[in-house]
């Protein structure tokens, strides 16, 4: 219930620091996303008891993804109308959760790439919103590309950066570890990162 009352400051946080032009960028409910998966979902213990949910999530961000779309169909999504609307959010608190939920459940398996991902994760999750954040600016500033282009080129660009990131953050002991609570070098960290 906890989890699903974190719904309460996501909706708060949709309603602080949008930028007036760019109405997408939406600075509040990114900060305050970004604190609870910093704070609360970084835990191994909350992590597991959402597996336990997945059904019932899943429903909720249906039912909550349904309505959205009767409701916004056809309407401007970027509007501060829609993305400041309570069903907006509901939908996208929602529907993360379904998507941590079901995929705790249902994807999560032992392989190279997953010991990575799992090492690695908190890391990519800390740096990835500066890179994008940086990749938009450049596409948005230097480049007269179609908005379909822009998303793709940030999308694939915050995807390589975001590793390239981590892998040189995590090399500088004192940086490492204020940014990513990385402690030192570990030997088994970098046969891993050898063998993949």
């Amino acid at each position: 219930m906890i989890l699903i009352l974190l719904f309460l400051p996501i909706y708060g946080g949709a309603q602080v620091l949008n930028l007036p032009i760019l109405t997408m960028y939406r600075f509040g409910i990114y900060f305050t996303a970004f604190l609870i998966g910093y704070y609360i979902f970084s835990h191994d213990s909350v992590q597991d008891r959402i597996e336990s949910m997945h059904i019932p999530m899943t429903c909720l961000a249906l039912i909550s993804g349904i309505l959205y779309t009767l409701c916004y169909q056809g309407r401007d999504y970027t509007s501060p109308e829609c993305l400041k609307s309570f069903l907006t959010n509901a939908y996208l608190w929602f529907t993360v959760l379904a998507v941590l939920e079901c995929f705790k459940k249902y994807v999560q398996r032992e392989t190279a790439l997953a010991r990575y991902m799992r090492n690695a994760g908190f890391g990519l999750y800390v740096l990835h919103y500066p890179v994008l954040m940086v990749c938009c600016y450049v596409l948005h500033s230097y480049f007269a590309l179609p908005a379909i282009w822009n998303y793709w080129i940030a999308l694939a660009a915050e995807m390589v950066f975001t590793l390239g990131a981590y892998e040189t953050v995590k090399r500088i002991p004192v940086v490492g570890y204020l940014v990513l609570r990385i402690k030192g070098s570990k030997r088994a960290d970098a046969k891993m990162d050898h063998h993949l």
